[in-house]
């Protein structure tokens, strides 16, 4: 995904400064270093959130410091996230008797009664065993949405955001399931976490002024998809995203709040 800002002259009235290096163009962040306005073109994602090109180490720098943003630049969270998951699907199979889906499932009738509260969270890492497109279509979004988040939110928050959002989809089962006729449904699968990474994108692309459609459109096919098509969860799809949005907007405005504060 491209997350350029508006060209110089989309708006006659712009709200915000203009970068410190391309006075043509509209600064949506400032440098973590030196405070100065940068635009998109500017800026360097890294763990404690975005430096400009002047305050990022060059081939003067330190050889630990340009090893230590290296290793921050690069979204290793989005690949344990998907090497952990693949290696839950495959202890599912291998495993007999369904003993993972058993131990970790989601059922809110079953978690009532017996307080195993983890399945909150472990059910977004089992997926269908007799469907590995399940598997495959979550990890491939994953993979996509997770690595950007994770560049622009730092570490800690995209891993707080990810597994939230599971948890919020499996509160929006259980608050479905309480008001079911049927309230012994099972759920599994990392649809929750993905849909909260589809949140988040969405907020921060109308936060930094973007095109938001084609993340909105994205979502809403993947919405009407769970409606029309039985055996998916939309209330995890649901409850996931609602998080993983609200997450996001209530991160960014303490970032916000933070910056103005220093």
């Amino acid at each position: 995904m491209n997350y350029q800002p508006p060209l110089h002259g989309e708006s006659s009235t712009p709200s915000f400064p203009t970068c410190s290096q391309h006075p043509d163009k509209m600064a949506y962040a400032r440098c973590k270093q030196c405070q100065k306005p940068t635009c998109g073109d500017c800026q360097i994602p890294v763990e404690v959130g975005i430096l400009c090109r002047s305050c990022h180490p060059d081939g003067t720098a330190s050889r630990k410091m340009r090893r230590m943003l290296t290793q921050q630049d690069s979204p290793v969270i989005t690949y344990l996230l998907i090497v952990l998951t693949t290696l839950v699907y495959g202890a599912q199979l291998l495993i007999p008797g369904y003993f993972v889906f058993n131990a970790f499932a989601f059922n809110w009738n079953y978690v009532l009664e017996t307080h195993q509260w983890w399945r909150f969270l472990t059910s977004g890492f089992l997926h269908s065993q007799g469907n590995i497109s399940h598997l495959a279509l979550n990890m491939f979004s994953l993979w996509l949405f997770g690595r950007e988040l994770e560049l622009r939110l730092g570490k800690i928050k995209f891993i707080a955001l990810y597994l939230c959002s599971i948890i919020g989809g499996s509160i929006a089962v259980s608050m479905a399931s309480m008001l079911s006729s049927d309230p012994s449904v099972t759920t599994i699968g990392a649809s929750g976490g993905v849909f909260g990474l589809f949140g988040a994108s969405w907020v921060l692309t109308r936060l930094r002024g973007e095109n938001s459609s084609p993340i909105l459109i994205l979502i809403v096919i993947n919405m009407a998809y769970s409606f029309f098509f039985p055996g998916i969860s939309w209330e995890a799809h649901l409850g996931g995203m609602l998080t993983g949005a609200a997450m996001t907007w209530a991160l960014q405005k303490l970032s916000q709040q933070g910056q103005s504060n220093i």
